[in-house]
């Protein structure tokens, strides 16, 4: 599965959820906007530069938009959240349907997030290990 439909798949699952409601209002605030991806890892791999540079991320609400460097069809999911988990947890679910379970940390401008693949347990940290099945991302906020 292309990284960028994963990541977004799991943003757009998220709305509200366990954290409740104030905590879960002010991290999905923090995500709205549009995000340019700088980094990603598949199984402990960096991502190819030219399918990083020029890939950006938008998530409006619960919903999220990915558009993949050399790509023309954009990848698009829903999304929800529980800020309330350390991490915090997002559930993106795209196009096809396939849940993807992650977590996320915004901090300032930067966003990561890390994600199993669909069917496989939520990742409890951040990155990627070689051999592993999860896929990690850290995008920095578009300037306006």
């Amino acid at each position: 599965m292309r990284v960028l439909a994963m990541l977004v798949a799991a943003v757009a699952v998220g709305a509200l959820s366990a954290g409740g409601p104030d905590v879960n209002k002010k991290a999905l605030e923090q995500l709205q906007g549009e995000w340019n991806l700088e980094k990603g890892l598949r199984g402990g791999k960096p991502f190819p530069d030219e399918k990083v540079q020029g890939s950006v991320m938008v998530i409006k609400d619960n919903k999220i938009v990915i558009k993949e460097a050399g790509r023309d069809k954009l990848e698009e999911a829903t999304f929800t959240i529980d800020a309330g988990q350390k991490p915090p947890a997002i559930d993106i679910t795209p196009s096809n349907d396939k849940q993807v379970k992650g977590i996320f940390q915004v901090d300032g401008d930067k966003l990561k997030m890390t994600f199993a693949r669909p069917g496989n347990e939520r990742p409890t940290e951040f990155g990627s290990a070689e051999g592993s099945e999860t896929v990690s991302i850290e995008l920095r906020r578009a300037k306006k």
